[in-house]
């Protein structure tokens, strides 16, 4: 077995560990497959839909269902946690949709009452959740152990965000009500203070496109648009007569007003927390962008894209910029609420998750008409960067962009060296222009932090500082609050040249200039003074897309992400005051340049304003698609998955006549796992995933709308690109997307464009992407059309699947069992992403026998090393039929050559299959060595010298399976044997010796130096795990008195006489020997106490004795002396031998004696206490056998799957019967708590049989051994039973199904026991819930299996739940 390192640890829940938890022995009823019988695994699984293939994966693995909250340790605590609750009923635009996809009508009116309900019901849960305290919705600075509710979403999102303990989430799953459980995660604004890009907004391009629709009066007038942000500062003059209201999250009010300077000097907080500050400007910042109303006169002001448009803040995010899900889902609710035409998100987690709950309110938002625009992130320029919510598959998600703009230049001169300075910030005024009038000393501070301006002082002089460490807006800032006149900032990279940045004006910089590293270093080398020259201009930025924008595709789907781009590179905008003026408030400079993706989205956002005004029937869809036909192509070699179509133009947009839509489908699947879809349009052809290896031929439609007065004639041409370089090469791959080459559109009529794409087995694996361009034959204005595509050709299957351990044991051959629960264990790396894993046993030729279980791959990334996957000896026999593929009561697998087939199937439904070999071999290894196994009757204590720090060990282990496991082909010899051992644990393995291939074990343990005793256990195993003759040895240091009790026998039975023989070492001189023993007297009677004839030569005494009777504490002392003048000496000496009479008077499972205290006195006086004995054991052959069980039945346990020790469960209907071999049944009883306990049984051979019920549960039933069987022939023993009675089948058919549902349904509202499966008393919700959870389980437990059925007069257990 090989160790491989920095691999993630996968949790595989194999059947093997489904039964340790709930089973036993296997049913005696199943038998293996016949030849002949079985259908391939793979077409098995084809044929399972999700209902099916859920039930499959729940037979065989743990399913954590639609709990998302893994903090493992929250869950465990009672303290509060803050979730956000997925309730089933979707929203009701949703729902509407839903409905007319699949052929329904559903009013606006049932709708929304659905949704009303579903919130009544959720309050309900919480109610008899906590019947002590009912839910506040109150916010209060106290914790409590009840819930608080925070938030009820109904419009984006149905469902809630509240506190509770962390011990109680799990519990909301177990209403049929709740569909999942998210936490509820931090979210911060996407701006970058720093600059990592170029440029601003005022140059030319899409900056006079809007100038042009200004002027033609399309300026945002009557559009809402609601910015989810950090708030505004409302009283911004270039704000607040666009401002209109809206609400604060945080602070729970109707007043959204960033958090202020003073908000920070009132809190007692650090200013800033990773590099964020208390007090915050972003929201203020976008909402400028928007809807500025800055003068066009002036070059300082904020000039929105749609300056008459309505502004409504909605304040999710707080203090550093940070805020919750749970207020950010409650925002888009209310913007859905008070009627919002556009909402702006220019904030998000760095997690591409289209799933997320921020991700299915965005979509739930669109589909309520809400154009929702959403920041891409700024994670690049990795690809796979996008954040959530932009990830959501309807939003429209923005990149961003630079845009060109001129700046000075200035010629600095030092002695003999010049160089060109590069304006990269300023103050406001005309400290710029004052530079030119003289020269400044340098001062070098290194890298501009405090520590670099120690002991030197900079008042009125350049600051030469090297860029690094910290943002260039500290260095500058530092610099400024030191008294400097001016900074020289020097590249630390000497390729980049200048530092391509412009971090804009400040009120708290000074004038900063780029110089490149080379010319930085001849400054410093030449010259203590620096000049300043007016050198002209430069131009910054060329429009490229910037290196922090966020990339797609978005995971799983490839799905093009950004759609567009804007200008998102030191964009120039509002602020608040106290940003700029702490003190004084004034908003003359209150203006700063951020950059960022949360700048680029408020340029969309108020571009779709401006859409809206000029046509108010545009949809979402519309202007997500206007805007992607209408983009330029960014400068350089960009990707579609980089920048979606490219840079938004808002002239072209706005009077677009024409566009080209893509039709597609939003998969949607039901809590139920029923899978549906959504339609949708957009301006991106989403290809998908598509497997290597496998031609491919798949046909969409492209559908070109002309709104104009006149017919037009479009050549369309297709062209692959390869983006920026790192996407695939299609011709190369013979890769083809044909389209017809001409197409003519009537006026204002519609025409559809056949899009055929082909993919050649022999493509490689990779991205594809490129552009769809409809190009009008006579242009008359009309504007291009493009349409970026993109694809991946992925592996779907396993790059690799290495057997770690491909030997495994069912562990029966043994008391001791198997290590590791004999399990077989693999590793895996996805080369694509797949869906799911199972893994089938076949015969070893390859025949499928049967199913062993399944791996969730939610979260598993493709590349990575997972393992080890565990597989245990237990499988599920194919059974041949369609309704139940696989034999829900399992069996042991037998000993013998197999293969397990492991099958990942991907998202359409492609397989890839790999065969590995394992042997099941549970035959015990064999091992020899000087001990002998060991016989608890007689202890093992092995001498060792004093001074020793090291114990031999040595020994043959040998496994008589390994060769015909090596015939088998598989690597498998006596090397693979392990021989574990342990020196402080009794019950578990410290280390293990290697085996060497002839069997020889030779090694060394290390004994801790002090004690005078070290136990050894060794634990001989072979490579399949079987454990076989235990050893324990007692390692003495020499020189140690101590006494040995060895038990004449190993067990006995009533009426037996055993004997123990005293034998003491490292005898000195003793004159006198005293020793307690201890015994259960109701089982032990006393007959004789004997001197040995060892003892004899030395002329003892009479032995004298006392016993004391305490029952299981009884004890006896008995002492003697010697009239030996010498005393007793030698290394060892048999003393006494004490016999007694096994009387049977109770029942126990030991028959021995145990030590007491013991000493010896000398020839001196000298008393010695012997505190080391060893006494055997002696194991109690008794004449009746005890039963116990507890049942855990599921319904009836508490939230976190405990016993209810409160409840009492003889009022619950639970019935239990143990008939014995004979076929003598009796009913037992249970007692208040549940427990049962029987006593008196005859023993047999041969098992009893235990059966339990209870209503609206599998019944359980069970094997149960009590006989103690061995070379004594059959005692008694006590049996036991972990009896687990699974929730919902109300109709007793051992098949939790549709009929279960329908039984809950039709007795709703009643006490009908059966249906009333958590024994509340009336049968409601909660019932149903349990059918929900088990849906499609079959009883293990069964003699027989029941098909399920899933429709029942056309109604599904979806239909259920919507009634219920």
């Amino acid at each position: 077995m090989t160790h491989v390192p920095e691999q993630r640890r996968l949790s595989l829940v194999m059947a093997a560990a489904v039964l340790a938890a709930v089973a036993g022995a296997a049913p005696a009823a199943v038998a293996a497959p016949g030849p002949g019988t079985t259908p391939s695994a793979v077409g098995v699984l084809a044929s399972l839909d999700g209902q099916e293939r859920e039930a499959l994966h729940r037979m065989a693995t743990l399913d954590l269902g639609g709990l998302h909250v893994t903090d493992k340790a929250a869950l465990k605590s009672a303290e509060p946690v803050d979730v956000i609750v997925q309730l089933r009923t979707p929203p009701a635009r949703t729902a509407r949709l839903l409905a007319a996809a699949e052929g329904r009508s559903l009013s606006e009116t049932d709708a929304r009452t659905a949704v009303t309900e579903a919130q009544s019901a959720f309050r309900d849960v919480l109610k008899d959740m906590f019947p002590e305290k009912q839910a506040s919705a109150e916010k209060s600075g106290k914790q409590s152990p009840a819930p608080r509710l925070h938030r009820s979403y109904t419009h984006s999102f149905d469902g809630v965000s509240l506190s509770l303990p962390g011990d109680r989430v799990a519990e909301l799953l177990d209403h049929a009500e709740v569909a999942s459980v998210w936490p509820d995660s931090t979210v911060k604004a996407l701006s970058d203070p720093q600059a990592t890009g170029s440029g601003g907004p005022e140059a030319a391009g899409a900056e006079d496109g809007v100038a042009r629709l200004h002027a033609e009066g399309i300026t945002g007038k009557g559009v809402k648009v609601g910015i989810i942000d950090t708030g505004i500062d409302y009283r911004h003059p270039d704000l607040k007569g666009v401002y209109k209201g809206g609400y604060d999250f945080v602070d729970d009010d109707a007043d959204p007003m960033e958090t202020t300077y003073e908000d920070w000097k009132a809190s007692g907080q650090a200013e800033t927390n990773a590099g964020s500050t208390y007090y915050t400007e972003h929201g203020t910042h976008v909402a400028g962008i928007i809807a500025g109303q800055g003068a066009d006169a002036k070059a300082r002001a904020a000039h929105g894209v749609a300056p008459d448009a309505s502004v409504h803040a909605y304040r999710v995010l707080g203090p550093y910029g940070s805020g919750s899900t749970s207020n950010i889902i409650a925002a888009m609710d209310k913007a859905a609420d008070d009627g919002m035409d556009v909402v702006n998100m220019s904030l998000g987690a760095a997690i591409n998750d289209p799933l997320s709950p921020q991700s299915i309110a965005a979509d739930n938002l669109v589909l309520a008409g809400v154009t929702t625009v959403i920041a891409a992130g700024n994670s690049g320029p990795n690809p796979g960067t996008v954040a959530t919510p932009a990830a959501s598959a309807l939003s429209l998600t923005v990149g961003a962009h630079s845009e060109p703009l001129t700046l000075p230049a200035y010629t600095l001169t030092a002695g003999p060296a010049t160089a060109q300075g590069r304006l990269l910030a300023q103050p406001y005024g005309d400290a710029l222009d004052k530079l030119t009038d003289g020269s400044l000393d340098v001062i070098d501070v290194g890298t501009g932090t405090a520590a670099g301006y120690t002991g030197k002082d900079v008042t009125g002089k350049a600051a030469l500082v090297r860029r690094g460490g910290i943002p260039l807006d500290e260095k500058v800032r530092r610099a400024q609050d030191k008294g400097a006149a001016a900074v020289l900032l020097v590249n630390d990279n000497a390729d980049e040249g200048h530092i391509p940045f412009y971090i804009g004006e400040n009120p708290h910089y000074v004038p900063a200039f780029s110089l490149t590293a080379a010319d930085g270093a001849a400054l410093m080398a030449t010259g203590a003074e620096v000049s300043f020259a007016s050198a002209g201009t430069f131009r910054l930025g060329d429009g490229a897309l910037a290196d922090f924008s966020s990339r797609g595709p978005v995971y799983g789907s490839a799905a093009i992400k950004p759609e567009v781009t804007a200008p998102g590179v030191s964009v120039l905008s509002s602020v608040p005051a106290d940003i700029v003026d702490p003190a004084g408030g004034d908003y003359t400079y209150a203006y700063a340049r951020l950059s960022g993706t949360s700048m680029a989205a408020p340029y969309v956002a108020g571009t779709a304003a401006l859409m809206l005004q000029h046509d108010r029937r545009l949809s979402p869809d519309d202007i997500k698609t206007a805007l992607m036909n209408s983009a330029t192509a960014l400068p350089g070699e960009v990707s579609v998955f980089e920048a979606g179509a490219g840079a938004v133009d808002p002239y072209t947009a706005v009077h677009a006549t024409a566009a080209v839509e893509v039709p597609e489908t939003i998969p949607h699947v039901t809590v139920d796992g029923t899978q549906t879809e959504v339609d949708a349009v957009t301006g991106a052809l989403d290809l998908g995933v598509l497997p290597v290896g496998c031609a491919t031929n798949l046909k969409r439609t492209l559908r070109v709308v002309n709104d104009s007065g006149r017919p037009v004639t479009y050549d369309v041409r297709t062209a692959f690109s390869r983006g920026s370089g790192a996407s695939a090469d299609a011709d190369a791959a013979h890769i083809t997307l044909t389209t017809s080459d001409r197409i003519k559109v009537g006026a204002h009529g519609k025409k559809s464009v056949a899009a055929a794409l082909r993919v050649p087995a022999g493509a490689p694996a990779g991205y594809y992407e490129g552009t769809v361009t409809l190009t009008p034959r006579s242009a008359n204005g009309l504007p291009a059309l493009h349409v970026p595509f993109g694809m991946r050709v992925a592996e779907s299957g396993f790059a690799e699947v290495d057997m770690t351990k491909s030997v495994m044991s069912t562990g029966r051959g043994s008391e001791e069992g198997a290590v590791g629960s004999g399990a077989a264990t693999f590793n895996l790396r996805m080369a694509g992403q797949l869906r799911s894993i199972d893994i089938f046993l076949t015969d070893a030729d390859g025949k499928d026998l049967g199913y062993v279980g399944g791996i969730n791959t939610v979260g598993l990334t493709e590349g990575v090393l997972y393992g080890p996957a565990t597989v245990g000896p237990w499988y599920f026999p194919s059974t041949g039929d369609k309704a139940t593929p696989f034999d829900p009561r399992g069996r042991f697998i037998d000993d013998g050559h197999y293969k397990l087939r492991i099958v990942g199937t991907d998202a359409a439904g492609g397989t890839d299959s790999e065969l590995r070999d394992v042997y099941v071999d549970s035959e015990l290894p064999s091992y020899q060595d000087a001990y002998g196994a060991w016989d608890p009757a007689h202890p093992t204590v092995v001498e060792q010298p004093a001074d020793a720090t090291t114990f031999p060990v040595t020994g043959t282990l040998l496994d008589a399976q390994a060769d015909d496991i090596r015939d088998a082909g598989l690597d498998i010899g006596q090397s693979d044997n392990r021989l574990y051992y342990s020196l402080y644990s009794p019950n578990a393995p410290e280390g293990s010796f290697p085996v060497a291939s002839d069997g020889a074990v030779a090694g060394q343990v290390k004994t801790p130096i002090g004690p005078p005793v070290t136990q050894l256990k060794l634990w001989p195993t072979d490579a399949a795990g079987n454990i076989s003759g235990i050893r324990q040895v007692h390692i003495m240091r020499k020189g140690t008195p101590y006494v040995v009790g060895d038990a004449s026998a190993a067990s006995a039975r009533a009426g037996d006489r055993v004997t123990y023989t005293l034998t003491a070492h490292e005898l000195k001189n003793w004159k006198t020997f005293t020793s307690q023993f201890r015994y259960d007297d109701r089982n032990v009677k006393l007959v004789s106490i004997e001197p040995t004839a060892e003892l004899k030569a030395h002329g003892p005494s009479t032995i004298r004795r006392t016993d004391v009777s305490a029952g299981s504490s009884s004890y006896s002392t008995l002492s003697f002396d010697v009239a030996d003048s010498a005393g007793l000496s030698g290394d060892s000496m048999p003393l006494v031998k004490v016999t007694y009479e096994v009387t049977g008077g109770t029942v126990t499972a030991n028959a021995g004696l145990s030590t007491g205290s013991t000493s010896a006195v000398d020839t001196a006086g000298t008393k010695t206490n012997l505190n080391i004995l060893f006494y055997g054991a002696v194991r109690m052959l008794n004449p009746t056998s005890t039963f116990v069980a507890r049942p855990a039945v599921q319904a009836l346990l508490t939230r976190e799957g405990a016993y209810d020790n409160v409840r009492d469960h003889t009022a619950d209907g639970i019935e239990a019967t143990l008939t014995a071999p004979d076929g003598t049944s009796r009913e037992v009883a249970l007692d208040k708590a549940g427990r049962i306990s029987v006593s008196g049984l005859t023993p047999s051979d041969k098992p009893y049989r235990f059966r339990v019920t209870a209503p609206g549960h599998f019944t359980w039933t069970e094997d149960i051994d009590l006989g103690l069987d061995g070379t004594w022939g059959v005692a008694g023993n006590t049996g036991n039973s972990a009896a687990a009675l699974v929730a919902g089948d109300v109709n007793g058919d051992d098949v939790v199904d549709v009929r279960d549902a329908a039984a809950v349904y039709a007795a709703r509202g009643t006490a009908d026991r059966a249906a009333d499966i958590d024994h509340d008393g009336t049968v409601g919700a909660k019932d149903l819930a349990w059918v929900k959870d088990n849906y499609l389980s079959q009883n293990s437990r069964a003699d027989h299996y029941t098909d399920p059925v899933k429709r029942l007069r056309g109604k599904s257990l979806g239909d259920y739940l919507d009634l219920m």
